[in-house]
């Protein structure tokens, strides 16, 4: 197995020497708006040839579709009446059911920009409450894994985050659930792994360790 393979799991990494127009468009847009993003939030999105690791990779094999998602993505993040936490909170539920290692990895740290604790972060990612939430987040967490889980959230949930966050709120949470849904598709079917350390060892383990 060659290196490209272990570096994007079954998708092989791109290069930009080697996009077709179409690609290259993509690629623009990542490389100039969502790897700046990632770099400031303090993972990473991209290596030292060019590459790009996590979902960037995969949505450079479709770059029609990624376009449109991009745009989505963009609107949402603009867009939503969700507070930064309850984004981090809603985001890294969804991981926690998939088990999905890049988006736990990245949005643990845009969730310690946040100001979240190391421990509240390790509860999130595997779906547990932690004390550190306050009643907006902790309900948050309950939505979406109601929703990934059971596929349908109860009325007591629903009524309370009705009231908690508005329609509109619910419906924000609702659209940025599905968002991570695919993007936790994407890093499994593909099985997307963490970047490295220096050392050789993950992210992810060294998580694990803590």
């Amino acid at each position: 197995m060659s290196n490209d393979v272990i570096d994007g799991g079954r998708l092989p990494t791109l290069r930009r020497a080697d996009l077709d127009p179409q690609q290259a468009e993509a690629y623009e847009y990542i490389d100039t708006t969502l790897i700046p993003w990632a770099d400031k939030a303090g993972f990473k999105g991209k290596a030292g040839d060019g590459s790009f690791y996590g979902p960037f990779n995969a949505f450079l094999y479709s770059p029609v579709v990624a376009q449109g998602m991009f745009r989505f993505m963009e609107a949402e993040s603009k867009g939503t009446a969700l507070t930064p936490r309850v984004r981090e909170v809603v985001i890294l539920s969804v991981a926690s059911v998939w088990q999905a290692a890049y988006e736990i990895y990245a949005h643990s740290a845009i969730a310690r920009r946040n100001g979240f604790s190391q421990e509240a972060i390790d509860a999130l990612a595997v779906g547990k409450p932690s004390p550190e939430l306050d009643d907006q987040e902790a309900l948050a967490q309950k939505l979406t894994l109601e929703l990934v889980m059971q596929r349908k959230i109860s009325d007591a949930t629903y009524w309370a985050a009705a009231e908690t966050f508005g329609r509109r709120g619910v419906v924000d949470m609702t659209f940025l659930i599905g968002e991570y849904l695919y993007t936790s598709a994407a890093l499994n079917a593909f099985e997307i792994p963490v970047p490295a350390e220096p050392d050789g060892s993950s992210h992810a383990s060294k998580r694990e360790q803590q």
